[in-house]
C-alpha cells in the first residue's frame, strides 16, 4: 500500500458493484481486476470500464493489487475470505474490505491471518438495480482496527462525496437495522395497500399515491422539524376510541394487527419521551395495546 495510486480488484458484479466500481475510478483508483461467480457478469462490468481482467478465477489476484473490494452478499464474506486467504500471494498490508453493514471485519479474519489488513466500509442507500446510484452525501460507516485503513477509507469516502464516519464492531448489527427500519420496512408498510386488497378490506385505485403523498410530507416534516414535531394522528391525540376501531378490524388479519400493535407500543414510547409525561390518556392506551398484545400472540 506504498503507491500513490492504488490497484484494486472487486469481487462481485452485481447491484452494489456496478454503482461502486465507477465511484472507484473516479476516486482515483485502478480497477484491475473484476471478479464474480459469473464469469459472463464479470466480463459484462469490466468491458463497461474498460478494466483490464475479469472472470471467476481467485487467482487473477496477484501481488501487485493493494485493495480488494467484497460486493458480495453478506453471507459469502466469510467464505470468499477463506478462499483468497488460500491462494499463494504476498498479503502484508494488503487492504481487504468488505461493504456488508450487518457483518463485522471478523468475517475477514482468515485473511488477516495471512498478514492482510481488514476493513469495511458500509454505504447507507439502496441499491434496487444494476444501474448506478447516486451515492453523493450518503453515510458511510467504516470499521477497521487498521490506523493506516482507516485514513485511507475516509479519504475515499470524501472523494467519492461520502460522509464518512467511524463504528464499532458491536454496534455494526444496530446500525444496520436503522437502514431496515428507515428503508425496508417502509417497502412493507406500503405493500400494506396491497394486503388490504387481496383481503378485500379496501380497493381504491390511488391508494399507493396517496400514501406516498402523505410519507412525503412526514419525511419532509422530520427532516426539518424533527421527529418531536412531526408526529399525529390517534396516539399523539390520547384517542384510544379510534385505536379499539383500528384494532377490532385488524383482528380480521394476524400479520396487520401484530404490526400495528407494535408499530404502535414505540409511537407511544416517542410521544412520552418527547412530551416528557405519561398522563392518564397515554397510561389507558399502553395498556390497551399490551393487552391487544398478549391476547393476539
Amino acid at each position: 500500500m506504498a503507491k500513490n495510486k492504488k490497484i484494486a480488484a472487486v469481487i462481485g458484479a452485481g447491484k452494489l458493484a456496478h454503482s461502486l466500481v465507477p465511484q472507484l475510478i473516479r476516486a482515483g483508483l485502478t480497477v484491475k481486476i473484476i471478479l464474480s461467480r459469473t464469469k459472463q457478469h464479470a466480463d459484462k462490468l469490466a468491458r463497461k470500464y474498460s478494466i483490464e481482467n475479469s472472470g471467476n478465477d481467485f487467482k487473477l489476484l496477484n501481488d501487485n493489487i493493494d485493495v480488494v473490494f467484497f460486493a458480495v452478499n453478506d453471507s459469502e464474506i466469510k467464505n470468499t475470505a477463506r478462499k483468497i486467504s488460500r491462494l499463494k500471494i504476498s498479503f502484508n498490508k494488503k487492504l481487504f474490505i468488505h461493504l456488508s453493514g450487518s457483518k463485522t471485519i471478523e468475517t475477514l479474519l482468515p485473511i488477516e491471518k495471512k498478514g492482510g489488513v481488514a476493513a469495511s466500509l458500509h454505504i447507507m442507500q439502496t441499491f434496487p438495480s444494476y444501474e448506478p446510484v447516486n451515492i453523493k452525501n450518503c453515510y458511510a460507516a467504516i470499521e477497521t482496527k487498521n490506523k493506516n485503513a482507516n485514513n485511507f477509507l475516509f479519504g475515499l469516502a470524501i472523494k467519492i462525496g461520502l460522509k464518512p464516519f467511524r463504528i464499532k464492531s458491536n454496534e455494526k448489527v444496530y446500525y444496520h437495522l436503522l437502514g431496515v427500519y428507515a428503508s425496508n420496512f417502509i417497502s412493507a408498510n406500503f405493500y400494506i395497500q396491497k394486503l388490504f386488497e387481496k383481503y378485500k378490506l379496501l380497493n381504491i385505485s390511488h391508494a399507493d399515491k396517496l400514501m406516498v403523498k402523505i410519507a412525503g410530507q412526514t419525511l419532509r416534516n422530520i427532516e426539518t422539524k424533527g421527529i418531536e414535531n412531526s408526529i399525529s394522528g390517534p396516539i399523539i391525540r390520547g384517542d384510544l376510541e379510534t385505536i379499539k376501531t383500528h384494532i377490532k378490524f385488524l383482528k380480521r388479519n394476524k400479520i396487520l394487527l401484530l404490526h400495528y400493535l407494535t408499530s404502535s407500543m414505540i409511537l407511544l414510547e416517542a410521544v412520552k419521551s418527547f412530551e416528557n409525561k405519561k398522563d392518564k390518556k397515554s397510561t389507558e392506551i399502553e395498556k390497551y395495546l399490551l393487552k391487544s398484545i398478549d391476547s393476539s400472540l
